[in-house]
């Protein structure tokens, strides 16, 4: 079995049409208790606090920060708010995904093949049904969609949400997958310890503005 430390999933939607660099327009948050969908037009301030709550989390030792291909959200986070902004004990599932072998290491493949009985479902059309297809065009539709729109339409809230709402449950699953991949005679085919390195180098990315000539 795969003893689970204590976990929020995190998730970043960001503008850049017509914008030089593109900015964080909403921050989602999932605990095991609630999903939350946080303004960062609005709280904008408040996120980049250095001792504030958010900022906190994420370098918070002892909780894993579940995101999955977080890559451009861990740059994003030291360039709209604070140079503080590190995440601390990152759990990407999309290089789960790919150490695991996985014929896609979109969060739509995974959702439904993995997720798709997972007890939180509050709301039982949030897989389309188990579709990967609909998932994974839904995702084609709002990953261009304008996140700066006040008040957000129920589609985008849910949307949103739904990036963040079954990461815990993948992470665990995940886990324990790589562990069960894991050969106990052969250190080196540790692949639970694998992700873990793999997922710190991308923590570890240093945001640095690109001059223009």
């Amino acid at each position: 079995t795969c003893a689970f430390k204590k976990a929020v999933a995190i998730d970043l939607e960001a503008h850049s049409y017509r914008s030089y660099q593109g900015f964080v327009c909403l921050v989602q948050i999932s605990s095991v208790d609630c999903d939350a969908v946080i303004d960062a037009l609005a709280l904008r301030s408040a996120l980049a606090d250095p001792s504030g709550a958010f900022i906190r989390l994420l370098r918070h030792p002892r909780v894993v920060k579940v995101m999955h291909g977080a890559d451009s959200d861990v740059l994003w986070l030291q360039r709209d708010f604070t140079p503080a902004a590190r995440i601390v004990n990152l759990f990407d599932t999309a290089r789960a995904a790919q150490l695991l072998g996985e014929p896609s290491v979109s969060l739509a493949h995974l959702i439904s093949c993995y997720a798709r009985d997972e007890d939180r479902t509050a709301d039982p059309a949030s897989l389309r049904n188990g579709s990967r297809d609909a998932l994974a065009s839904e995702k084609r539709v709002f990953q261009v969609a304008d996140w700066r729109i006040r008040p957000l339409p129920s589609s985008m809230l849910h949307y949103a949400r739904q990036d963040t709402h079954y990461l815990l449950y993948l992470y665990r699953v995940l886990s324990t997958r790589l562990v069960q991949e894991t050969d106990p005679n052969s250190p080196e085919t540790n692949r639970l310890q694998q992700l873990w390195l793999k997922s710190a180098d991308v923590a570890l990315r240093r945001y640095a503005l690109q001059e223009v000539a």
